[in-house]
């Protein structure tokens, strides 16, 4: 029988952009300790003028300071913060995004790291005011099931494709620390017919096993697919 998950989308929306703000700030709150001058890079400097004449984003509503721009198939997303400046950027058909965050005083790169469907991945560099490199965090390290062995494994295994944004509800991964103690893939993947129905997947970040299968509707009763799944367990 179906499960439901009440306003699931848009807490797992919101969870995702709380994690790419999170991950963004530590990497400037480690800047702000270490310096490595050995490690310089050419000093790239945020310049709002290169954005001018672009059109506004009509997926959204812009507020008194951000902005939301189109170029092309390109989505621009400048977001304003007390001290600093967030750039994202992404193509309108892609889960993929690239995020460069810059200092609001001096204007200087401080981070630049990639995401796919709001988790980091791949190498996150920090900057301090100079320019120097002062870290570097590779966010795929900690899983031997790739990206791109998770993609082919559902299309082959489950005939979903996680690259398609407009079937896949939702992708997540994290290192579950307390009970199974592994790193895990959860996969949210809409019907082909009933759009409200979602197939739900929880995989094993190390060889990509299938650990937990089951069907949700995106509107219903709250919970957690972990838990679901360590429950499954007892």
């Amino acid at each position: 029988m179906a499960l439901a998950v009440a306003n699931y989308k848009r807490k797992f929306m919101k969870m995702g952009k709380q994690i790419l703000i999170i991950v963004l700030l530590v990497i400037i709150m480690i800047n702000k300790c270490y310096s490595q001058n050995d490690n310089k890079m050419e000093m790239e400097k945020f310049n709002i003028e290169k954005y001018k004449g672009l059109a506004q984003d009509t997926a959204y509503s812009p507020s008194a300071t951000d902005l939301y721009l189109v170029d092309n198939d390109q989505r621009i997303r400048i977001l304003y913060f007390n001290d600093m400046i967030q750039v994202e950027e992404t193509n309108i058909d892609s889960a993929f995004k690239r995020v460069k965050v810059y200092s609001r005083k001096s204007n200087n790169l401080l981070a630049t790291g990639s995401f796919f469907y709001n988790f980091p991945i791949g190498n996150h560099i920090g900057f301090d005011e100079n320019g120097n490199v002062i870290n570097n965090k590779d966010y795929d390290t900690d899983y031997q099931f790739s990206l791109t062995d998770l993609e082919k494994k559902m299309k082959e295994e489950y005939k979903i494709d996680i690259m398609n944004v407009e079937r896949t509800f939702g992708v997540n991964r994290y290192i579950e620390t307390t009970k199974i103690k592994l790193p895990l893939y959860e996969i949210y993947y809409r019907d082909a017919i009933n759009r409200s129905l979602l197939h739900c997947f929880i995989l094993n970040g190390n060889n990509g096993e299938t650990l937990y299968t089951i069907t949700r509707f995106v509107k219903g009763e709250k919970g957690s697919l972990l838990e679901e799944y360590i429950n499954s367990l007892k």
